[in-house]
């Protein structure tokens, strides 16, 4: 307690305490602040160390947010909306011939494909190619990292979902790797 906060104790004890409440009320949602569920972290570790160390315990954390916390599963669905999808990136092919001009026919015939194969993107066939570009988002967000595996040509014991393009993604998540 620094001298301006004993003597405004001295003079109105309330007011002592309504700023001690607040002050820390504002220290309560550091995350860094070590406490028995955060442990504290050491130093003079690299990065790379530290999210080796400590990856799994913020990203349960993280995850534990984004199931009990509507602010934080509004504020990701908010990103999610804002990077991908209508309003986000999109793919726009723009193959060039040898002047250097935009070969429209071509684009139409990449747009074509690239569509049909959005259908069934995904190794298992179960998601389309905009539901798994939001899955993966959301998973880059909230985890600080995604995989992902191009299955490309012809795999033994292996079908790809989408029978005229055999190429498929697979998506994992981070907890499958150490």
């Amino acid at each position: 307690m620094n001298k301006v906060e004993k003597v405004i104790r001295a003079i109105s004890p309330s007011w002592a305490l309504n700023r001690a409440y607040k002050r820390y009320s504002i220290n309560a949602y550091e995350a860094a602040k070590p406490s028995r569920t955060n442990k504290k972290k050491g130093k003079g570790e690299s990065g790379e160390f530290q999210v080796g160390r400590y990856g799994k315990t913020l990203r349960d954390q993280a995850r534990w947010l984004e199931e009990n916390n509507d602010l934080v599963d509004g504020l990701l669905s908010t990103l999610v909306n804002n990077i991908v999808g209508k309003d986000g990136i999109s793919v726009e092919p723009m193959p060039l011939d040898y002047e250097g001009n935009i070969h429209q026919g071509f684009a139409k015939q990449i747009l074509q494909v690239w569509s049909d194969w959005s259908v069934k993107p995904e190794s298992t066939g179960n998601w389309t190619r905009p539901e798994i570009e939001r899955l993966v988002c959301r998973t880059w967000l909230r985890d600080g990292e995604c995989f992902g595996e191009l299955l490309q040509g012809y795999i033994t014991g292996f079908k790809h979902p989408n029978k005229e393009e055999p190429c498929s993604l697979q998506v994992m998540e981070p907890d499958f790797f150490p």
